[in-house]
């Protein structure tokens, strides 16, 4: 009972947050793995250790990050790098700025670096896995002290920042071969959190897509929903690209889908071959079946008007508990309020 209780409140904070920060937390209500992210989150917020987000590509390692962000204080800076992306000849200056005249090419005016720039927020390494051996002795440093020089500096700057890592690569592996310090491993990873891929999280599978499929028909002004068919293609698909391609295959099936319901047709061949299940879930399909997708299209149509909700289950003919238990089982996107 009480840690029903406990999830409540973090389901209502989820949705206050949702309400405060747009799309940020699309889907992240619908499962307990997700509540559980957010209650973490929560907890790393309030703390200023270094942390390390582990998974697989696509899994959410951003998102988790941007949390912890907006937990902690959105009004405060927010520095991304991905150190995958940035030549290994100036990835010191992105970190650590420098001063004018600091090398050939220098801006007359000097530049402050990621550290110097993320102020009291919150700098996110992304890929810190690909920094070069070098620059990783240098980042231990100045984890280790809490303050850096610019490059070319005299004048010592304090590190106030939050440090958030992230990798999908196996660091332990890569210590063995040499290519990462062991450490910098310790030094990063005091708090860690490892993010599951979407394959180990089912349940999760279509919240997450019909929240994105939301998401696109807010913006284009359409009414388009998944069809039972097509969800359990989705739940049977292993997602080796994790949220990534389940963003992509949602945003693609929207695109070429000629109606209202998007059908089995609609959905990817490679989906529907890995799936395995798809041929006998399209001959079995039942009338019960296909009236549960009329009226998730009729409930997700009443709940885009202005109508409160108990209008709309007025008009429905039901009472606002039997609508509430409906758009959780279609999982339709949710409002509250009477």
């Amino acid at each position: 009972e009480t840690q029903k209780i406990k999830n409540e409140e973090l389901i209502r904070q989820i949705h206050q947050m949702r309400e405060e920060n747009g799309d940020l937390l699309q889907g992240m209500d619908m499962s307990s793995y997700s509540i559980n992210l957010f209650e973490i989150a929560k907890r790393v917020a309030e703390v200023d250790s270094t942390v390390l987000i582990t998974g697989e590509s696509g899994v959410g390692k951003d998102v988790f990050c941007q949390l912890v962000h907006r937990l902690q204080g959105g009004d405060k800076p927010y520095i991304k790098v991905s150190c995958g992306a940035i030549p290994e000849t100036l990835m010191e200056s992105e970190l650590f700025g420098y001063e004018a005249g600091a090398f050939t090419g220098a801006s007359k005016k000097g530049k402050k670096g990621a550290f110097e720039l993320a102020k009291d927020g919150v700098l996110f390494l992304d890929e810190v896995g690909e920094l070069p051996l070098d620059l990783q002795v240098k980042l231990l440093t100045v984890l280790q002290d809490r303050k850096f020089y610019r490059i070319g500096g005299t004048e010592e700057v304090e590190v106030r920042a939050k440090v958030i890592s992230a990798t999908n690569k196996n660091l332990m592996e890569s210590i063995k071969l040499g290519e990462f310090r062991e450490d910098l491993y310790y030094r990063l990873n005091v708090v860690p959190v490892h993010i599951r891929p979407l394959r180990q999280r089912k349940d999760e599978i279509i919240p997450l897509a019909s929240s994105y499929l939301q998401k696109l028909n807010e913006r284009h002004n359409t009414n388009i929903v998944l069809s039972r068919e097509v969800r359990e293609i989705l739940k049977n698909y292993d997602w080796p690209g994790n949220i990534r391609e389940l963003n992509n295959i949602v945003e693609r099936m929207y695109v070429f889908s000629t109606g209202e319901i998007i059908e089995v047709e609609d959905v990817p061949d490679e989906i529907k071959k890995s799936s395995g299940e798809y041929l006998k879930i399209k001959e079995g399909t039942s009338l019960k079946d296909q009236l549960e997708d009329i009226e998730a299209q009729i409930i997700l149509n009443q709940l885009n008007s202005n109508q409160s909700l108990k209008e709309i289950s007025e008009k429905l003919g039901i009472d606002v508990s039997t609508l509430h238990r409906k758009i959780n089982k279609y999982h339709l996107p949710k409002r509250y309020g009477s």
